[in-house]
């Protein structure tokens, strides 16, 4: 009797990424560092200037690639980003980190604290999400100010209001990820019914 024969093994094939050789532009030199020289170091600018509001980066978060994003959430999001964007839909905090699941010791102890003022992938998950549900609430606002300021102030109504075609509130979905992409699409359909 002969023993089967083991299937042959195929090579995995492996991803390589070449490394940009090339000078970065004055552009992005200045982004890189504004980077650096935000909350901590990381991806992406956090802070909060005059000219950088709110608004402004919950839009940004939307117009990034899904890798950019997977960066953002890996090297961690500053607590702080949680207390304005609570602030920006005019929701508390407490009610914040009850919606995204994010426990109001941890949110508390990453406020202001430069040794520990990240929170890690999971809660930097919900956050990001949480921002880009904010940048999506102003794909319909003007270009003022102002009404980049109403869209996430509608938003935190929006999601304290039951939704007939979900069966509940909004913002009790966007603890989990399938019930943020739930959310997503909801405010989308509203969005483009004219109804938010």
């Amino acid at each position: 009797m002969t023993s089967p024969k083991a299937p042959p093994i195929v090579p995995t094939p492996v991803l390589t990424v070449a490394a940009d050789t090339t000078a970065p532009s004055a552009n992005e030199a200045s982004t890189a560092a504004a980077s650096r020289n935000s909350v901590g170091t990381g991806p992406f600018n956090w802070k909060l200037t005059t000219r950088n509001r709110a608004h402004h980066i919950c839009r940004a978060l939307l117009d990034r690639e899904p890798s950019e994003l997977s960066t953002i959430v890996k090297v961690g999001v500053p607590g702080d980003a949680l207390v304005w964007m609570s602030k920006a839909t005019g929701l508390s905090f407490v009610r914040t980190t009850a919606y995204l699941g994010i426990s109001r010791a941890t949110a508390k102890r990453k406020i202001g604290n430069v040794d520990e003022q990240r929170f890690g992938p999971a809660d930097s998950d919900a956050v990001v999400a949480f921002g880009r549900l904010i940048g999506l609430s102003q794909l319909d606002a003007g270009r003022s100010t102002a009404q980049l300021e109403e869209g996430p102030k509608r938003l935190g109504r929006w999601l304290q209001v039951r939704q007939p075609e979900l069966g509940s509130e909004p913002a009790s979905f966007l603890h989990f990820g399938m019930g943020r992409a739930e959310v997503v699409i909801r405010l989308k359909a509203d969005i483009s019914r004219g109804r938010f």
